[in-house]
């Protein structure tokens, strides 16, 4: 399985920004648009989890998710995917794929307002 997030900064954002985030969940058999899946962005303890149901999907069918990153502080971004594909040799009907990938830091600021 693949996960990637695209944003327009790849080497860091502060503290309090909230980011239109581009996620892609790739695997056999799997569509972002018709399976269910959920993302996680990690940032030391704290963390924001989204499903389906969360994204706002683009015109030509990108999947965008909005980080608010004043819910996860300062430090390391990390985003985890997890794609639920349908198999049908499993019980559940379906098998989780997971992946994970740091993306960049969030800085905090120093002047607060």
């Amino acid at each position: 399985m693949s996960c990637n997030c695209n944003t327009n900064s790849n080497q860091y954002t502060f503290e309090g920004n909230e980011m239109k985030m581009v996620v892609t969940l790739t695997a056999e058999g799997f569509s972002m648009l018709d399976d269910d899946w959920k993302v996680v962005f990690t940032c030391g303890r704290k963390s924001l989890e989204f499903t389906r149901a969360d994204a706002i999907i683009g015109e030509d069918d990108t999947v965008m998710l909005i980080v608010d990153t004043s819910q996860l502080g300062a430090g390391q971004l990390i985003v985890t995917g997890y794609a639920y594909v349908p198999d049908a040799d499993l019980d559940k009907g379906y098998r989780v794929e997971v992946d994970e990938k740091e993306l960049f830091p969030i800085k905090a600021l120093k002047g607060k307002v």
